[in-house]
């Protein structure tokens, strides 16, 4: 007989079997079907009856079985319906119908995975402000705990609780929730990270030394109880360990582990190039009063020391010739003898942690000086200028005028006849003039394009 004759028979004869109640030749005859013609699909309420054939023969584990096959296929077969809601972007109808699903059929594993699934995929779609999808995502995930606690999925349950959590900012939650994971399912595959998410919830809390505690096993070549691997966790560990220690001022431990993972995470790699970098610098401008002491403020990182040279230089022309404070390092100074030389030793300067100096200089005479500060891979210049003239300067924006007021400290007394100069940072020219006494701010003086007309006590513009 032909195979699809054959099959058709078998078809027939199982259904005669069912309309007689032969429950004996119901299942001779279904089982010729399943072994012989398994591409045969047979509707849900036929193979309803090929449950209750077993069961009437007190075959109830295989009843149970068949059963459950039916209670999965019609679960998947309904499941189709949220899926296409889903790739249409409602989210929230296809979460509401699945949760619904989901209550009325018992705890398969389909129904468990779905269940997890969706909440997972609540909490993935949402960001951090989508407050009610947040929700549905945790209280699902928690309804799954209840519901399903011997579940083999109930420890990826806990653990996206506790990551939830800590997305959330919600640190003791989190830790809570990772706490449990840990002591609920101890050969878990995620128990490394269950000790992660402790750790970071500490550290979030300021609780260094436990957050240590718990992550340098995370950290290690080999996991504790992993058979001889890794923690899945190890560079993330890793580099929150170097977070803790630099944290805690520990520079040095924190440099070596920010190296280890520099190849995984740009952040970290950044960090150990700044931590490692060397520095100095001082303030671009230092003005000092005559007869006062002339200090100047330095900074160095990873420095030993630091070579002092100073020259005393015309400052009009210094400026004139750079057109710029901010190029007065690269000023040209070969052949030119320094006025000063000097070592500013920074005793005990750890390493990657800026260490403030005072630099005293003998400077007595009014005028201009120019610092150099020269250390292996770093230099940085400022200019003291040792005056008691300080400026007041002001621009209005909707005119382009500048507003010059020449003081002299430490009284602010104003200057009249002084010379000023301004140069703007996108302009060519400069604009000079001096201080005005019938101004009506005394010692003052404007600068910038022509403006209506002055009253007899107002300043002369250019």
């Amino acid at each position: 007989m032909r195979d699809d004759a054959a099959k058709e028979v078998s078809r027939i004869l199982l259904l005669v079997a069912i309309e007689r109640s032969d429950w004996a030749a119901v299942l001779k005859h279904f089982e010729t079907l399943k072994e012989k013609h398994r591409d045969l699909a047979l509707p849900f309420d036929t193979v309803l009856l090929v449950g209750r054939a077993h069961r009437e023969m007190k075959e109830f584990e295989q009843a149970a079985y068949v059963y459950r096959g039916i209670a999965e296929a019609s679960f998947m077969l309904e499941g189709q319906l949220p899926g296409e809601w889903e790739r249409a972007g409602d989210l929230k109808r296809a979460a509401a119908y699945t949760r619904s699903l989901i209550v009325e059929y018992p705890d398969l594993s389909v129904v468990q995975t779905a269940h997890l699934g969706l909440a997972q995929m609540l909490l993935d779609r949402s960001d951090r402000f989508d407050r009610s999808m947040r929700r549905l995502g945790c209280e699902l995930l928690e309804s799954f705990l209840e519901q399903n606690p011997g579940s083999p999925m109930a420890d990826e349950a806990t653990f996206a609780l506790a990551q939830a959590c800590l997305d959330d900012e919600q640190q003791d939650d989190a830790r809570r929730w990772a706490e449990a994971g840990e002591r609920r399912y101890p050969r878990s595959r995620l128990k490394d990270a269950f000790l992660y998410i402790q750790g970071w919830a500490l550290f979030e809390k300021g609780d260094h030394e436990r957050a240590l505690r718990l992550l340098t096993p995370v950290a290690q070549d080999v996991f504790p109880g992993s058979g001889g691997q890794a923690s899945e966790s190890r560079a993330l560990a890793t580099y929150l360990i170097a977070q803790i220690h630099h944290t805690m001022g520990c520079v040095k431990e924190a440099l070596e582990l920010y190296r280890k993972v520099s190849d995984q995470f740009a952040d970290a790699r950044e960090t150990a190039e700044e931590l490692s970098r060397k520095e100095v610098a001082c303030p671009e401008v230092t003005r000092v009063d005559p007869g006062r002491p002339v200090e100047v403020p330095v900074t160095v990182r990873n420095l030993p020391g630091v070579e002092v040279r100073a020259y005393k230089v015309d400052l009009m022309r210094l400026y004139l010739s750079e057109r710029s404070l901010s190029g007065i390092t690269k000023v040209n100074l070969a052949g030119i003898q320094p006025m000063y030389e000097a070592e500013l030793p920074a005793p005990g300067n750890a390493l990657g942690l800026r260490q403030k100096l005072s630099l005293a200089l003998p400077f007595k005479a009014e005028g201009a000086y120019l610092v150099v500060l020269r250390g292996a891979e770093a230099s940085t210049a400022g200019l003291v200028l040792v005056s008691d003239l300080s400026l007041a300067v002001g621009e209005n924006q909707d005119t382009g005028r500048v507003r010059v007021q020449v003081q002299r400290e430490p009284a602010a007394t104003p200057v009249f006849g002084a010379s000023v100069r301004v140069v703007g940072s996108a302009s060519t020219g400069i604009s000079s003039g001096r201080t005005d006494p019938s101004s009506p701010e005394p010692g003052l003086r404007r600068l910038g394009p022509p403006g209506p007309r002055p009253s007899p006590r107002g300043s002369r513009r250019i």
